[in-house]
């Protein structure tokens, strides 16, 4: 009777619904889990940035453009801000990393000291996120200039803020700034005195940080090439992963020795 005509009813109805409601369940709890882990990060990175105010450090890490959503920043801070944000006169450029790749220049000398065509000028310093600061090799040229970028760079890692894929941009003063590009890593297991390996992964979500920073700002970039033995090996993948993220005019410099 009635009974059977509801349970037919079910078996030709009840799959293809009950499939839906599965499918919608799955869906909710996934969207559930995404906001709970939302929320996670949301408190782990409140409670960074409450220690951060009371060390009285201010993170120069550079915001993921991914995850830029909303108003808050991947690292936190007003100097992220300031950092993203541009003179007027740059606007026009905010859309400069779309497109092709951009031409690499290649000169003969020291990157710190490399001409920029009279605008900002932002060197790029490969490093490790150890929070040793080397006293040889391109770093002392670095440190020769400016003592900013190493005070940085060690109050970064004194407060954990230094992790593989990381772009801090430290202001240097008269038009030049650092950017510290957390994109060389160390086998533990490797002799002492090994030099740190490339992470090509991490050169470009680094890179995709800084690229917007410098199209808005109209600045020029500078990079040391990385020596043989020092993620040389790779170099390769670095000059790929300029010319994929720079949009400006980008020079590498090979040191007279």
């Amino acid at each position: 009777g009635g009974g059977g005509g509801d349970a037919g009813r079910g078996r030709r109805l009840g799959p293809h619904r009950t499939g839906e409601e599965a499918a919608a369940e799955r869906a909710k709890q996934e969207a559930d889990r995404a906001v709970a882990e939302a929320a996670k990060r949301e408190r782990a990175k409140q409670r960074k940035e409450q220690r951060w105010r009371k060390a009285g450090y201010t993170s120069l890490s550079l915001p993921d453009p991914t995850s830029l959503a909303g108003a808050a920043s991947a690292s936190g801070g007003s100097a992220v801000a300031a950092a993203a944000s541009s003179p007027d006169e740059a606007a026009d450029d905010s859309d400069a990393t779309d497109g092709e790749e951009a031409p690499l220049r290649f000169a003969v000398g020291d990157a710190m000291r490399g001409g920029g065509g009279g605008g900002e000028r932002i060197v790029l310093v490969f490093a490790d996120a150890s929070g040793r600061w080397p006293g040889k090799g391109f770093f002392r040229s670095v440190s020769a200039l400016s003592g900013k970028p190493q005070a940085a760079y060690e109050a970064a890692h004194e407060n954990g803020d230094l992790s593989l894929g990381d772009a801090h941009l430290v202001e240097c003063g008269s038009g030049l700034a650092v950017c510290l590009l957390v994109v060389l890593k160390r086998d533990k297991r490797a002799p002492h005195g090994t030099p740190p390996d490339l992470c090509a992964a991490s050169l470009d979500a680094a890179l995709a940080r800084l690229a917007p920073v410098a199209a808005r700002r109209g600045a020029s970039l500078h990079s040391p090439r990385l020596p043989s033995g020092g993620g040389g090996g790779a170099w390769y993948s670095v000059e790929r992963l300029l010319r994929k993220h720079a949009a400006v005019q980008t020079t590498v410099y090979y040191f007279k020795r």
